[in-house]
């Protein structure tokens, strides 16, 4: 049988190996807003009720999420002229729908999976995937969603190497603040600066 993967398709094996990543679910927008799968009457099924709800969560999303969930968190009409809060939400649902359609978000939600590591050194941890992380994300494209998906797992590994005691420093300037400390730090002064130009984050020499 000839081998018919792609290099793309044989870089993402080497990639999931090497991240302990794994596509869990895909959302095809394009598709589902085509045929107005979300018409605010029909339940939906999963995985697209999961990506819709992750869109709908008021806890911290993963960025990529945010200009989507913008369009499905709008209220376009008030709460007060509605006598049943089940229809007021169907209704709403399905007019968001209708404006992603417009907006032309025919990209794919993504959902991922990682393990947790649980590090004993920079450089041994045991894991299992009966217990990991997940995270939805949105992107133009699977390739696009999928290095998405790395950087959240290398985000992942940095928070548990530092949580165990076992911090990656910045090759450039020492630092150890985690890509995840990175960006809150950002959030609360958006002027900050990362500590380098191009943060390499490596096992400190002893």
């Amino acid at each position: 049988m000839d081998n018919c993967a792609t290099p793309s398709n044989n870089n993402r094996n080497l990639q999931a190996s090497d991240y302990n990543l794994r596509i869990l679910h895909v959302v095809d927008m394009a598709s589902q807003l085509g045929t107005e799968a979300i018409d605010g009457f029909s339940r939906l099924d999963d995985p697209l009720e999961s990506f819709v709800d992750a869109l709908l969560e008021d806890k911290r999303q993963h960025p990529s999420l945010e200009p989507l969930a913008e369009v499905f968190r709008a209220v376009s009409y008030p709460f007060e002229d509605w006598q049943d809060k089940r229809e007021y939400e169907r209704e709403t649902l399905a007019e968001n729908a209708s404006t992603a359609n417009a907006q032309e978000f025919f990209g794919f939600g993504v959902q991922l999976g990682s393990p947790v590591r649980d590090y004993h050194s920079h450089t041994s941890y045991s894991c299992s995937w009966g217990f990991y992380n997940t995270v939805w994300v949105y992107a133009e494209s699977l390739d696009d969603a999928w290095k998405l998906g790395m950087a959240w797992s290398e985000q992942k590994r940095q928070n548990a190497l530092k949580a165990a005691g076992f911090p990656l420093m910045c090759s450039g300037c020492g630092s150890t603040m985690t890509s995840t400390e990175l960006e809150d730090a950002k959030q609360k002064d958006p002027k900050l600066l990362s500590c380098c130009p191009e943060r390499r984050m490596e096992v400190p020499h002893a």
